[in-house]
């Protein structure tokens, strides 16, 4: 019986929790307001992987209030 409790402790411990990274550094951003594409592009430098990704779909309103250095979180996107 104790095989089987030390077994369930090792198989518990053992598994890893993933860990949810979905902030980052902005590190670029280009500003392309148009009547007809009103949204701007940034580009976020992860705080866990160090990768980065270009988000293109930011409305102007948010645009307005983030800047170069500063630590931006994405929505649904939990690790890139």
């Amino acid at each position: 019986m104790k095989k089987i409790y030390i077994l369930v402790l090792i198989f518990l411990f053992s598994c890893k929790k993933e860990k949810i990274c979905n902030c980052g550094v902005i590190t670029w951003d280009y500003g392309n307001t148009t009547a007809i594409y009103p949204y701007q592009t940034i580009v976020v430098k992860n705080d866990c992987s160090g990768n980065e990704r270009h988000f293109d779909v930011i409305p102007t309103s948010v645009y307005e209030h983030i800047w170069i250095g500063e630590k931006y979180c994405v929505i649904n996107i939990y690790h890139w």
